[in-house]
């Protein structure tokens, strides 16, 4: 359990589960390891239906070596791959080490940052609208993502950590590596919205996810049209010309269950248009929370002077009797509280969800469906 405005630090496995190693008889192992170990989850006191979750990631400190693997049938050419090969690399402070002559800048990434979905359970290979397995270079150290709380207590889980992947994970992994992330989490009043959002120091981006590149990629534009209409009170039309003049489509990843996209659009260009007054029925939580890079620099020197604090990772039958036994709420902030024990690599959740989210998801199309249309529900 965590409480809001509370600081905590999760020991994550590599989604390997840590049964890859230099011995080459441990590559077998890939193989099987067809799930994602996830470290929670953690139920944030206050967090109720219709809050967004702010999830404020601090620090990622790296394992010594991360595993990379390229495979038949994987990735965007994985028709053209005739057999497998693994590399374990080792992580150093300046960069990752490809071989004895390349040497490759760390971008560390948390691959599978969620919440609970509102309806069964959903497998952690899944991305969607809880989240899940994004694979986001945004996600990383010094940002903060929003995920729209379909459960009391949001039962927040993450790992699958990456020492470096590149846009796109275009060979179906990164260098995976095991790693301890130091995470704030607060909640906000309720946001009209159904997918998750990232904040940067300098961005804004909207993370959606369907059967189809074509399908994931108008979700997440309209997913930010619609943001610019709450938020900034835009038209459709003003709206849409703003993504296309300075929003940037990527693709997040194309070789999980769901292709996930996003949209990245500059903070600079909306900085100076008032929002809308929560008067108007809908919630500022953009304006809840100080700027990121004036935070960035408060964290630092909290820091300097406290513990963080950690939480046990979970299983799958505690997942159960948090549902079954809701800790009471919290009305009001606290300060980071000082735990001092470390989550066990035995008490990690390293099994499967069972997913209801398989269905493709159907294109939003239209002003109304854009601007005014209510948040679907998950199943």
């Amino acid at each position: 359990t965590a409480s809001r405005s509370e600081t905590i630090r999760l020991d994550t496995q590599d989604c390997y589960q840590g049964l890859i190693t230099e011995d080459p008889a441990t590559h077998l192992q890939i193989q099987q390891a067809k799930q994602i170990p996830v470290t929670g989850p953690v139920y944030v006191e206050g967090a109720d239906i219709g809050d967004v979750l702010c999830v404020h990631i601090q620090n990622i400190n790296l394992s010594t070596t991360g595993v990379f693997a390229i495979r038949p049938q994987t990735g965007i050419i994985g028709q053209d791959i005739r057999d497998q090969v693994v590399r374990v690399l080792p992580i150093k402070s300046n960069g990752l080490m490809l071989n004895k002559s390349i040497s490759v800048p760390l971008q560390p990434v948390v691959g599978v940052i969620g919440v609970a979905p509102r309806h069964g359970e959903i497998e952690t290979v899944y991305p969607g609208r809880h989240g899940g397995n994004m694979d986001t270079l945004e996600i990383t150290t010094g940002a903060r993502v929003y995920l729209p709380v379909q459960v009391k207590g949001a039962l927040l889980s993450i790992g699958d950590v990456k020492a470096g992947m590149g846009d796109g994970q275009i060979a179906g992994s990164g260098v995976e590596t095991a790693a301890e992330i130091t995470v704030r989490v607060d909640t906000l009043p309720g946001g009209k919205f159904s997918w998750p959002r990232v904040e940067t120091k300098d961005a804004w981006v909207t993370i959606t996810s369907a059967s189809s590149v074509d399908q994931a990629s108008r979700l997440a534009v309209s997913e930010m049209i619609r943001w610019l209409g709450q938020e900034k009170g835009l038209d459709f039309e003003t709206a849409y010309m703003l993504v296309s003049i300075s929003g940037a489509l990527h693709i997040s990843q194309w070789d999980n269950p769901l292709i996930t996209a996003r949209i990245v659009f500059p903070k600079s260009i909306v900085r100076d248009i008032r929002s809308k007054s929560a008067s108007s029925g809908r919630p500022i939580f953009l304006t809840t929370l100080p700027d990121i890079s004036d935070e960035s620099e408060d964290s630092h020197s909290e820091q300097k002077g406290t513990d963080t604090s950690s939480v046990e990772s979970a299983t799958a039958s505690q997942t159960n009797e948090r549902k079954e036994e809701t800790p009471p709420q919290s009305s009001s902030r606290s300060l980071p509280r000082q735990r001092r024990r470390r989550p066990s690599a035995s008490r990690r959740n390293t099994g499967r969800k069972k997913s209801s989210e398989t269905s493709k998801e159907k294109p939003e199309t239209g002003k109304d469906a854009l601007l005014e249309k209510k948040p679907a529900s998950v199943s």
